[in-house]
């Protein structure tokens, strides 16, 4: 029978046995599970709002304003400094009080700042002072809401399914940088900007509903603050076992206070004794995440990596790729949208490869490996001569970033207690999102001082050594799975 089959038949049988193949298994087997299906339909459309919001502010500072890569860096400082500010203490809150509710009144915020734009657009008042006050109010709600989102994954899938659940996650988090930049560019070419930001906040609202039908198994829900630091010594006191930091002697008598300190919170209710001020018990329980953070070596690296991805790619990423594509190249706003698509696809690919393949080895040796690859990618951003060269390397780029995003987040959430969760998120989009804005304003004055192209250079050099150095020096980090 095989003999007797076309070319076309062959074509087609081949084309259903790969699709077969990349939906099978346990690529979605975090839908399975209603409140994650809820969380992630929230995502993907808070993430494509997000994704044209902040294209579109800085592509109206160089279009209408004319403020080239300064104005576009210091949009994407304006969006970005919230997060240094407000992400630490949200994560505190995120463990203290319901996540389903930081990310409600993260979602009311960013829909009012939709509004107020499309206010002052047609009232043509929208000038370079209230763009940065729109943009530092969509950065507040952004920095609100990140630390709980976050925390919310391993509270709604199995513990197996986390890898799984972060990786679907990304994907719609990637998707919007397809989607996103799309469907800005195309609000703003049917209806002027004004139209872009009445259909961010339509998108928003509809977002708003999927938030409530997100229901927390009991026993996710926040634990007993009180308990929390307790279970923080005790992990502290683990690693300074584990590092041969102290004697038997002493782990077996902390360890006995430990006891004694649970025993005795557990059958007082949590209750016993005098409660101490909510802001007093707020800062000690940052101090607790921070403690954790940095007791244990390889999260902490994580998150200093994170910090220097921030500033080396992030930031020139977000200022300057427009400018390249409009000023460089001469390219119109649709084709400087379509950079992101491109990279937002290969995103998507690759965090769906990472979903059907949670239990790959030396996880954290691929995210050095990939974090590397960025730093070249950048140069060639800066450095090719012609813009249809560009766009295979943003695919390039799209597949590393899949993978040092993913790797980055499942490795960190793997290794951190469920009670710790949204400190330490919190600490994980300080390091991802808040130095960023800081990346992005130097690399606009740093663009206008030296130009794009070398500026880019720069960068990628400076990410390249960087993750080298950590590739060569850290070899348990290189080994984490």
């Amino acid at each position: 029978m095989n003999n007797t089959e076309t070319p076309e038949q062959t074509f087609l049988l081949r084309l259903r046995s790969t699709v077969l193949r990349l939906f099978a298994g346990e690529r979605f087997s975090s839908m399975e599970s209603p409140a994650y299906r809820m969380l992630w339909l929230n995502t993907l459309l808070f993430a494509l709002a997000r994704s044209a919001e902040q294209l579109v502010l800085s592509l109206y500072v160089i279009q209408r304003l004319e403020m080239g890569a300064a104005g576009a860096g210091a949009v994407v400082f304006a969006v970005g400094i919230p997060v240094l500010v407000v992400t630490i203490p949200a994560g505190v809150l995120a463990d203290r009080v319901d996540k389903r509710t930081l990310l409600f009144v993260s979602q009311v915020g960013s829909i009012l700042a939709m509004a107020l734009g499309a206010l002052l657009f047609y009232l043509d008042a929208l000038n370079f002072v209230a763009i940065m006050i729109i943009a530092v109010f969509l950065g507040t709600t952004v920095a609100l809401g990140f630390p709980a989102r976050n925390a919310l994954i391993p509270a709604v899938v199995k513990p197996e399914r986390l890898p799984n659940g972060i990786a679907l996650m990304s994907i719609g988090q990637n998707f919007s940088q397809i989607g996103g930049p799309m469907l800005g560019g195309l609000a703003i070419t049917l209806f002027d900007y004004g139209g872009m930001f009445i259909a961010m906040g339509a998108m928003l609202a509809v977002g708003l509903l999927s938030i409530f039908p997100i229901k927390i198994p009991k026993e996710a829900q926040g634990i007993n603050p009180q308990l929390a630091r307790i279970n923080a010594a005790e992990e502290e006191l683990n690693t300074a076992i584990k590092n041969g930091n102290i004697t038997q002697e002493e782990a077996d008598t902390q360890k006995e206070q430990i006891d004694s300190r649970r025993k005795m919170i557990t059958e007082q209710g949590g209750q016993g004794g005098q409660k101490a001020p909510m802001r007093k018990q707020m800062f000690g329980d940052l101090k607790e995440g921070l403690r954790f953070v940095r007791g244990h070596r390889e999260i902490f690296t994580l998150i200093l990596l994170l910090v220097g991805t921030g500033i080396f790619m992030i930031g020139p990423f977000s200022a300057l790729l427009q400018v390249i594509a409009i000023d460089k190249h001469d390219q119109p706003v649709i084709m400087a949208t379509l950079l992101y698509t491109i990279m937002g696809v290969a995103m998507v690919a690759g965090s769906f490869w990472i979903a059907g393949n949670p239990e790959f080895k030396n996880k954290g040796g691929w995210f050095l490996a990939t974090l590397m690859s960025a730093g070249i990618i950048l140069n060639l951003m800066g450095q090719l001569p012609a813009f249809w060269m560009i766009l295979p390397v943003m695919f390039i780029g799209g597949i590393a970033g899949a993978f040092f995003t993913n790797i980055n987040q499942i490795l960190i959430q793997k290794n951190t207690p469920p009670e710790m969760m949204g400190r330490v998120m919190g600490v994980h989009a300080l390091g991802m999102m808040g130095v960023g804005p800081f990346g992005a304003l130097l690399a606009g004055f740093f663009g206008e001082l030296v130009g794009v192209s070398t500026a880019m250079t720069i960068s990628g050099i400076i990410l390249f050594v960087m993750a080298g150095t950590a590739l060569i020096t850290q070899p348990k980090l290189r080994r984490m799975s």
